[in-house]
């Protein structure tokens, strides 16, 4: 399942850097799993600014957030309406994933992935092995004509696939830095319009 959320974490952190600005993103998501009749919903939030700095954040059917800020990556969980901080031991793994993130955006693909733009869509299908162990593609579909994505979808190799659909995006949204700050991490509401 962490790999899983670093695979997340990789999109969204590769959206943010392709808007160039600040962004923030609501989602509803929809967990498919082959032994489940009935997908897991939920809702999530993503946001990042300028400086590089993101916030993931579950709403449901858990909370959790996960940082990346200058001074590296940091998970939290709330646990019985408190904020725990969790230990990682994925941060090195985040701070690849990110430097692999920017070399995509600048058009070096590298070994990593193959890039397949479909009509007003991105599928990103893995080509080193520890990537492809877990994730079969990642499917970006993009609002036609532009780069806004509309729908991202997670296809994993067992065939469980977790589909998050933006309900709302905000480009250049007015964010508080104390939200991308590790060491006070509080409930925060998505920015109003």
């Amino acid at each position: 399942m962490k790999k899983f959320y670093l695979s997340l974490y990789f999109v969204f952190v590769f959206v943010a850097n392709s808007f160039g600005l600040t962004v923030a993103m609501k989602f509803e998501t929809s967990k498919y799993i082959a032994i489940m009749e009935s997908a897991i919903k939920g809702e999530a939030c993503f946001f990042s600014d300028e400086n590089g700095n993101v916030r993931w954040q579950t709403i449901s059917p858990y909370e959790s957030v996960m940082l990346l800020n200058s001074k590296g990556v940091f998970q939290f969980e709330k646990q019985k309406g408190n904020w725990r901080k969790l230990d990682s031991k994925f941060g090195g793994t985040v701070k690849r994933i990110v430097d692999e993130i920017r070399k995509i955006i600048v058009g070096d693909f590298g070994d990593s992935y193959e890039v397949k733009k479909i009509a007003d869509s991105v599928e990103l299908i893995p080509k080193n092995s520890s990537a492809k162990n877990f994730i079969s593609k990642i499917k970006i579909t993009l609002k036609q004509g532009t780069q806004i994505p509309t729908i991202i979808e997670f296809v994993e190799v067992s065939g469980d696939r977790t589909v998050m659909k933006v309900v709302e995006i905000s480009q250049d949204a007015k964010l508080d830095a104390s939200i991308f700050d590790d060491t006070k991490i509080g409930d925060f509401i998505y920015p109003k319009k």
